[in-house]
């Protein structure tokens, strides 16, 4: 994943969720949101930086948690 922020920086899924502070056993089952086959986002915590909007964006859809 690239999260937001690391401009364009790749980090592990395990490690960002290390960096979030999210518990060893709620990693397992925690959301995410995946189009073709990329973690668009850590639901909760960080979007990829590949799926951000831009001017340049045509559709955008906004997911809410909480």
């Amino acid at each position: 994943m690239q999260p937001l922020g690391l401009d364009g920086h790749s980090r592990s899924l395990k490690q960002i969720m290390i960096d979030r502070k999210i518990p060893a056993p709620l990693r397992a089952g925690w959301p995410l949101v995946v189009a073709n086959g990329q973690i668009v986002w850590l639901t909760g915590y960080t979007l990829d930086h590949r799926y951000r909007v831009t001017e340049t964006s045509g559709t955008v859809v906004r997911l809410r948690c909480g």
